[in-house]
């Protein structure tokens, strides 16, 4: 004999997407965060790229639709092959950082590459676009408030690579 009980199919949902909601709810509060102690920045890209990413794995878990997962950057981060294949969440640890402080990082310079294109893989041009703005997208056209920024971040980090480097090439934002 088998009871059902009501309204168990949606609390299945709950249950198995709790990592996934949580993880969106870390990002959000972390960049309302810093954007309420400086209102005149942008939140992380990086951040952003990844809470779109958990919101496509999500969607995913509920709809069924494999078309919702954007492979060329979701495969890379392992999320995309894992609700797909396993149906629960994975990340790649060599990207995406949980720390115990609740905050959540992305190691920019292991972030999926496009080569062709000279620029970080997306999978959210078009919320970044309608939320914030085109600039906002175009990683590599940053005010120059933000270029300043990501130049002190990473020219160490190329600059070991590239010793003859004086500044940061605007595509180098993500500090690959």
């Amino acid at each position: 004999m088998t009871i059902y009980y009501l309204q168990i199919y949606p609390q299945l949902y709950n249950w198995v997407t709790f990592p996934l909601v949580s993880l969106i709810e870390k990002i959000y509060s972390q960049c309302t965060a810093n954007m309420d102690a400086t209102p005149s920045m942008f939140p992380d890209p990086c951040l952003v790229e990844l809470c779109s990413v958990a919101e496509r794995a999500l969607n995913y878990m509920h709809t069924g639709n494999a078309a919702v997962i954007s492979t060329t950057v979701m495969n890379p981060l392992w999320i995309g092959n894992a609700v797909v294949q396993d149906g629960l969440p994975c990340l790649n640890r060599n990207i995406v950082s949980l720390h115990a402080n609740s905050q959540v990082s992305v190691i920019k310079q292991h972030w999926p590459y496009h080569q062709a294109r000279q620029q970080p893989k997306t999978s959210s041009s078009a919320a970044q676009i309608f939320a914030y703005d085109l600039s906002h997208f175009n990683v590599s056209i940053f005010p120059q408030t933000l270029l300043t920024h990501a130049e002190n971040l990473f020219s160490g980090f190329l600059c070991l690579f590239i010793p003859s480097l004086g500044k940061i090439p605007p595509c180098a934002c993500f500090g690959i």
